[in-house]
């Protein structure tokens, strides 16, 4: 949780006004899209994408893609099936924002995850 509080207060400053912010983590029980919200929801709308959604680069892609369209994503934990539906690569054991550019996802800004391999386990 604290990785995700302290990111959530940080992601405001990379927002513009009015931007569409999906937070991805295929395990998320929807805690971590709650927690983005309180810090960003004066800036942004924020919507949680996880389960079968976040495992499945198609339905993905159509979440992303759908009306309306993100225009930003955080990405909690990078897994293959993200990386297929943003096209992008992500490093490992960190935290990623993206932005939308001309179709394109491109990366703004990475935090490693704070001395843990996996959050589910240990980001208490």
């Amino acid at each position: 949780r604290s990785h995700v509080r302290a990111i959530g207060a940080e992601l405001a400053a990379y927002l513009p006004v009015g931007s569409r912010l999906a937070v991805i983590d295929r395990l998320d029980n929807g805690v971590w899209a709650l927690y983005v919200r309180y810090e960003v929801g004066r800036v942004a709308r924020v919507s949680g994408i996880s389960g079968g959604a976040a495992a499945d680069p198609r339905a993905l892609r159509a979440i992303l893609d759908g009306e309306p369209a993100a225009t930003h994503v955080w990405v909690h934990v990078p897994e293959p099936a993200i990386e297929a539906a943003l096209g992008v690569v992500l490093a490992p054991h960190a935290s990623h924002l993206l932005a939308r550019e001309n179709g394109q996802w491109r990366l703004l800004k990475s935090w490693p995850w704070p001395g843990y391999a996996d959050p589910h386990l240990y980001d208490k």
